[in-house]
């Protein structure tokens, strides 16, 4: 499998979970990048439409640069190696509790000593969300390829790296086991805890760009979160996170553990009307996945393939030069859509990218 040859100082490559055995015809000659710092790369998958999945070149999309056409430079669609961050929202178990045995008759006591502790245990129907989250979780790294690498951040109270980085496939799947172990689970998910381990996930990514400054250049990245949209104490502020993961070219997906409603399933973007602004208002990740051009599943709808990585597998990358009145730090908008011929064509097409970029 061939990489892509990325020669300037930014290297701002979008990245995903690699899943499925590449179709014949998909992967192209691997374009290099020779510009300069100022190249901008926009990750983006085409859908609802098959016949347009195969051969689209740059002349079929327009994109906008903070309300303004650009020229698009290039388009490619190459697959690379992964390295893919899973957050995954612990399971909620009953706490310990200690039982005093001390004065009691000896009907009343629980054991021989004094003192006895009693383990706490899945919460009520625990065990099924337990058993959910081992799903959605091996779904999730489905198919990856031996010169992959994932990682493992779990989060309830408190976040916690419960697998570093790696391509031995028997430590992945005993991380993902250890998500149905009872003594792995916690008391409570705290809502601030997410927004925690999001930026664990983006530091373990920055960590391995720091000690291999070409992983950016030659692997794609993703963070796949894993929850629900329940939670207690105040919310996080995602406008943050998603500034951070647009600096590090890095996209966010998430699969929702939510019974399918009509509101869970339809398709969420920030333009969205009133109802999806209060479920962005109540459920952060899908927000941040909309902003980043990842992509949504809710792991309870019999809709949704079995693998959530078919259409990225099939996603293309277009690049343009950042305007020279772009501002090093601001951040800028990105609007990708077919071209007014192709939308002619295609109008049920559905376009997925990321909203913006933080200028160089």
């Amino acid at each position: 499998m061939s990489r892509l040859g990325v020669q300037f100082e930014n290297k701002i490559v979008f990245l995903w979970l690699a899943a499925l055995i590449p179709r014949p015809g998909l992967s192209q000659e691997p374009p290099v990048f020779t510009t300069g710092t100022n190249t901008v790369l926009v990750d983006l998958s085409v859908t609802g439409d098959q016949s347009l999945t195969d051969h689209l070149k740059r002349e079929n999309f327009n994109l906008f640069e903070n309300g303004r056409p650009v020229t698009i430079s290039g388009i490619a669609r190459e697959e690379l190696p992964m390295d893919v961050v899973l957050i995954c929202q612990l399971p909620i178990r009953t706490q310990d509790t200690v039982w005093n045995n001390a004065g009691l008759a000896k009907d009343h006591r629980i054991g021989n000593e004094d003192t006895v502790t009693m383990r706490g245990g899945f919460a009520l129907k625990q065990e099924n969300t337990a058993q959910r989250l081992m799903n959605a979780a091996a779904n999730a790294v489905l198919g990856a390829k031996t010169e992959d690498r994932v990682a493992i951040v779990v989060y309830g109270r408190d976040p916690r790296i419960q697998l570093q980085f790696t391509n031995d496939r028997k430590a992945i799947a005993a991380g993902i086991k250890a998500l149905g172990n009872v003594d792995n689970a916690d008391e409570n998910i705290v809502l601030s805890s997410e927004g925690l381990a999001i930026e664990y996930a983006t530091r373990m990514l920055s960590n391995v760009e720091r000690n291999d400054p070409n992983s950016r250049a030659n692997r794609r990245r993703l963070i796949v979160l894993i929850s629900s949209v329940f939670g207690v104490g105040a919310p996080y502020a995602d406008a943050p996170i998603i500034r951070r993961l647009w600096a590090q070219d890095i996209v966010f997906s998430v699969i929702d553990d939510t019974r399918p409603t009509a509101a869970t399933t339809s398709v969420m973007r920030t333009s969205g009307g009133e109802a999806q602004t209060v479920l962005f208002r109540r459920y952060k990740p899908i927000h941040i996945a909309a902003a980043t051009g990842g992509d949504r599943i809710v792991a309870m709808d019999p809709q949704h393939p079995v693998s959530m990585l078919t259409a990225v597998r099939q996603r293309y990358t277009l690049w343009f030069n950042q305007p020279a009145d772009a501002s090093p730090g601001t951040e800028r908008t990105i609007k990708v859509d077919l071209s007014a011929e192709s939308r002619s064509r295609f109008p049920n097409a559905i376009i997925t990218s990321r909203e913006g970029y933080v200028a160089r």
